[in-house]
Parts: structure tokens; sequence; C-alpha cells
């Protein structure tokens, strides 16, 4: 989740990265909070490939992910997937939420086993997602709790429990909050699609401005449309042109938010030709328009 202590920078062909603890380390899980005390605007929309737990202690959210407006409350849970569209534009003061992200590495392993195959490997590609909405339980407020507790006393021993709990916690998301489940293919090369899906990311985050077309980074992969597409899809949830759009909204809406570019600028900037369809895009995914976003972010 994107916030004030954990920002999200904006650079040339590396959109929205978040710059949290575990980046570039061994144990790829982190454990924060965010307090506000003036209601209003809390973090932008963003998305990553981490898995992200958010719970609400204190005030009135209201959340949006992949174009859904959910009202919380303390004690909610919101249940970000990996690659969800995730955004909190407004909060009723005083806010308090605690979160906890973990990626794929952290809990997958080279050896191919059931496990991996049936459950690991679908969590975080789209094949099983879960509902981003969660009214207070206390058994999972529990799990939650031990997880944050492990983190931050940091006693001997405490990533394996912290891992542990991690898989603990899945397990109870899979059999109490599902939103989708398809059969994972058996037969799924699982490392050689992983690699294949970060380039076409790679190479669309460095390009997102041009016309990029699911022909043009299947010829790069020297692979069939068809069979890019799919494995795309099936790593993102999104289609190659969707993730394109999702990308040059993502800088849209830094540039409004960060410089005084007008909109018509910032729509030629992040790859538009037509400015009408920018300006529709942009609702769909943020919600509002790209001048009513401006407005009410400029003055936080």
């Amino acid at each position: 989740m994107g916030n004030r202590n954990l920002p999200l920078k904006y650079t040339k062909g590396l959109t929205f990265v978040e710059q949290t603890e575990m980046t570039g380390k061994d144990f790829l899980v982190i454990c924060h909070s965010f307090r506000m005390e003036k209601s209003g605007f809390v973090f932008i929309p963003h998305l990553h490939k981490a898995f992200e737990i958010l719970y609400v202690e204190q005030g009135y959210p209201s959340y949006t992910c992949n174009n859904k407006v959910y009202s919380c409350k303390p004690g909610d849970f919101m249940i970000f997937n990996s690659m969800d569209m995730h955004a909190c534009l407004y909060a009723e003061a005083p806010y308090k939420s605690r979160c906890i992200q973990f990626e794929y590495d952290m809990l997958s392993s080279k050896f191919l086993d059931l496990c991996e195959k049936e459950y690991l490997h679908p969590f975080f590609t789209g094949k099983i997602l879960c509902k981003n909405h969660l009214p207070y339980n206390a058994e999972f407020h529990g799990l939650f709790q031990t997880i944050e507790t492990e983190y931050k006393q940091k006693k001997d021993g405490y990533e394996l429990a912290v891992k542990g709990h991690l898989y603990t916690m899945l397990s109870w998301l899979y059999r109490n909050a599902l939103e989708k489940h398809e059969i994972a293919a058996s037969n799924m090369n699982v490392p050689l699609n992983q690699e294949r899906f970060n380039r076409v990311v790679e190479y669309i985050n460095e390009n997102y401005t041009q016309d990029i077309r699911a022909e043009t980074v299947a010829k790069i992969l020297f692979v069939d449309k068809s069979y890019i597409s799919r494995i795309f899809k099936s790593y993102s949830g999104k289609t190659i042109t969707e993730y394109i759009n999702t990308q040059r909204i993502l800088v849209a809406i830094t540039l409004l938010k960060e410089t005084k570019m007008i909109v018509t600028q910032i729509a030629l900037e992040v790859g538009f030709s037509d400015i009408n369809y920018f300006s529709r895009l942009f609702k769909q995914i943020v919600g509002v328009s790209p001048k009513t976003f401006r407005q009410q972010t400029c003055c936080e």
C-alpha cells in the first residue's frame, strides 16, 4: 500500500514502484501502519506483485479495487490480490490502518510440489482470487496480530514463525474468502512462463508511451501471439492492452499531482492521442475525471 511513510515513486520506465523495506531483501514480507488525523485523500491508485492484507483500526475509509468501491469501518479487512489496482481516495479521520505485504518468492520453492502448483502459484497469478472486502473475523484477526507481533519483536527464529503463519493465513483465506478459483494446469511450465511474463512487463514499463501490441511482444520473445497473450493474462489478470493503459493512467496520476501540466499535455505525454478516450479511461480506473482528481489531491 502506498502512503507517506512508504511512498510510491514515479521514474521513467519504472512506474509506481513501492519503496518498501522488503525491496531487494531476502525476507520478502513487511508489516507497517499508517495514521491520518485529518479527513481526506489517503493514497493513489497503484498495483504491485505483492499480496496485501490491510486492517482498518480506526476511521471510515473508502477503498477502490479494480473499479469497485468498498466502504469500510473499524475492524474490517481489505485483501488486495497480486496485481489488484487499489486506492484509498478518502477516509474519515482519525484514520489508522495496519498492513501486511508479502511476495510470492517468500513462500515458494524451486521444488514444484502439490502446494506450489495447486495453491501458491495460482494465488499469485490470478487463478485464485480472494474477496477484496472481509468483515471482522476473530480467527483471521488473531492470525494477523500473531504475524505482526512476530515481525515487530524479531525474536530468534521469527522468520520461520512469520512464514509458517503466512501459510496458515493463506489456507484460511482459501477456505473462507475465495472469489475465484480456476483449476491450475498440471503441465504449466512455471519458471519459463514467469520469466517470459517478467520480460513483457519490463518491456512495457520501458516503452508504454509507444504503440505496443501483442504482436510486438510476441516477436521480441519469438513466441506465438496467442500464447504470450494467454500467459500474460494468466499472470496479471489483464490483457496486454489493459496493462499498458493502466501503466499510462498510473503515470498520469503522478503528473497530475506533481506537475502543472495541463490535462491534454499529460495525456499526450503518457501515450494517448485521443484526449476524450484518456479522460473516459481515467474516470473508469480512478473513479473521477482527471480535473476532479487534481482538485481533490493538489492541496493534501
